[in-house]
């Protein structure tokens, strides 16, 4: 068999190329996390707190449970719209509608509870948006509507990044 001695040293750094290369593609997702804490009205966690997040449109739930340190986390939700909601032996069951989660956020929402009987409700409206503390990378979702109804010099989408917040467009990036 013959050898091939320049291809055998070349190969190892071309596989590291390759795979440096690869390596940001696994970061991009195309879902949503929800966590965070679960508290009563002293301050204290909630451990076994049960959680469920339902897509309001698909009526699909996702449950979870608190765990000893009154943290919960919901990994690769599908963009959409929610509603929460969480139980807890001696307190009130609470409730938020109207959570929109886009693609990859990652929303923290932690919750308070308080004390009175199950059956009892405790209803959220009229709550801030969800604000994405867990990093400070900056996205935008772009919709369907938005890139047919917007002007776009000879159709290049690659123009719409220039709506994302913190994105400078320069004249060679509309020639592209």
């Amino acid at each position: 068999m013959p050898s091939f001695p320049k291809f055998r040293h070349a190969a190892a750094p071309v596989l590291l190329c390759f795979s440096a290369l690869l390596s940001p593609l696994h970061s991009q997702t195309q879902f949503a996390s929800v966590r965070g804490v679960v508290e009563d009205s002293s301050g204290a966690t909630v451990p076994n707190a049960a959680l469920t997040l339902t897509n309001v449109d698909q009526n699909r739930p996702w449950v979870t449970r608190t765990n000893e340190s009154g943290a919960y986390n919901l990994p690769q939700i599908p963009p959409g719209n929610y509603r929460l909601r969480v139980e807890a032996q001696g307190f009130k069951q609470f409730a938020r509608e109207g959570l929109i989660l886009q693609v990859a956020q990652i929303a923290e929402l932690n919750v308070v509870l308080e004390l009175g009987a199950v059956t009892e409700t405790v209803q959220v409206s009229g709550e801030s948006p969800l604000l994405e503390t867990a990093s400070s990378t900056l996205g935008e979702v772009v919709n369907s509507l938005t890139s047919e109804n917007l002007p776009l010099n000879g159709r290049n989408v690659l123009q719409l990044v220039a709506l994302t917040p913190g994105i400078n467009a320069n004249t060679s990036f509309y020639n592209t």
